[in-house]
């Protein structure tokens, strides 16, 4: 369930976006990418492990071919409150453009409050109703994800926009209609489609420092006249990448710190917590490289 997250590593590889792939990279890897990050409002920790085989999908040194691949590969996501692991797929056709889709097999432990489920789309879903509330119960169930990212780079300065599409099929009891979605913080569906959007600008140094912002919108689709109003919250970005040797099994080490402010959201700006309290999000990524070159 924690794919949401997946948006932060994409911020590992926009640190390095002009930098790419080393001319000799073999035409097949076996590859790897790892995040570790947590959260506070929501609060969240996760360990998402990628491991892929990679298949270059160019020779050309054009700057729109020079780094284009197909992946395909297990996926696993460990919070403190659920699990998800299944395969996972992606395509990058252009250096500008690429793909993710996957499909995951989910569990809750039925701790942290995931998943508290809902028999209303007007529920109170709160962090002070949350915490009020009893234990939740185990739950199973499959997640799709369907993401696009369009990313471009002008010297220092480099766009990323990143689009997703997921479907929850979560068990439920038959009254319940929703689950509190930590990952997206959202009133989701048991049984339907959320979509979240990412964009980032940032300006990228030599050094492997990264300087930037990202704007985040989310929305739950209930069906027709059900839709829940879009959340957005803005602000900066902070990322380290220590160093970057293409072929080594432990690359790209990252540090990075995304802290947003909401502009829009039904308890975050005033309701029940500070307007002034932002999302804050601290991570550490990596990538590698199995059979090292």
């Amino acid at each position: 369930m924690m794919a949401r997250w997946f948006a932060l590593f994409c911020l590992l590889l926009s640190a390095s976006v002009a930098q790419g792939e080393d001319e000799e990279a073999p035409t097949s890897r076996l590859y790897m990418e790892s995040l570790l990050a947590t959260r506070i409002n929501p609060g969240g920790l996760l360990e998402r492990f990628y491991l892929s085989y990679r298949h270059k999908l160019s020779e050309s040194e054009h700057i729109l071919l020079a780094d284009t691949y197909f992946s395909v590969g297990p996926v696993i996501a460990l919070t403190p409150g659920n699990i998800s692991i299944g395969p996972q797929l992606k395509f990058q056709p252009l250096a500008i453009l690429g793909f993710r889709a996957s499909y995951e097999f989910f569990g809750s432990f039925g701790s942290f409050r995931q998943v508290q489920q809902f028999d209303s789309l007007s529920a109170d879903y709160s962090d002070t109703a949350l915490k009020s509330m009893g234990g939740v119960q185990k739950r199973i169930g499959g997640i799709v994800n369907l993401e696009g990212r369009f990313q471009i780079k002008l010297g220092p300065i480099a766009t990323r926009n990143t689009f997703l599409m997921r479907r929850y099929d979560i068990r439920s009891d038959a009254d319940q209609v929703a689950f509190y979605d930590q990952n997206a913080d959202l009133l989701s569906p048991n049984h339907g489609w959320i979509w979240t959007n990412d964009l980032d600008l940032l300006f990228v140094l030599p050094s492997g420092f990264t300087v930037g912002a990202r704007w985040t919108a989310a929305q739950a689709l209930h069906g027709e006249g059900q839709n829940t109003d879009v959340n957005h919250r803005v602000g900066p970005i902070l990322a380290m990448t220590l160093f970057n040797h293409p072929g080594a099994a432990f690359n790209t080490p990252t540090l990075f710190v995304i802290s947003q402010w909401h502009a829009e959201h039904p308890y975050r700006t005033g309701e029940d917590s500070s307007v002034w309290m932002p999302t804050i999000s601290i991570g550490f990524g990596f990538t590698g490289d199995l059979v090292p070159w």
